[in-house]
């Protein structure tokens, strides 16, 4: 069964969760305040937590308030303390709903880089 504000089909093939693609690096306590959160909301932490700067983050987070998405003080709060994490921020501008696809793509992309930099050491 999909947790609310997911998209239902990333849950028809179980493996499907499990694929790089869908895996994102993230400091432990941030991970576990991103949680299962409906992907509208994680989206928005994940641009947060990638913004270049304080100010940036807290402007983020002042927009999503706008449209009726307000976070808790501890979640804001891990926000402040957070360094600039680009990988989030590429991931908080997807703006469509996260989907098989899109995990397929990632996953795809991630490896092919992996694999780029690992074939020069074979060589």
């Amino acid at each position: 069964m999909a947790p609310t504000g997911w998209d239902t089909r990333l849950y028809d093939d179980l493996e499907l969760v499990q694929r790089l693609g869908n895996l994102v690096l993230v400091p432990a306590d941030a991970n576990s305040s991103l949680g299962a959160r409906p992907w509208k909301e994680k989206s928005i932490l994940y641009s947060a937590l990638g913004a270049k700067t304080k100010h940036d983050a807290e402007s983020i987070l002042r927009a999503a308030e706008t449209k009726g998405i307000v976070f808790a003080k501890s979640t804001t709060e891990l926000v402040d303390m957070s360094a600039y994490m680009p990988q989030l921020a590429s991931l908080g501008l997807y703006a469509d709903e996260w989907n098989p696809d899109i995990v397929e793509k990632r996953t795809k992309r991630i490896l092919d880089l992996a694999w780029d930099h690992i074939f020069r050491w074979l060589e």
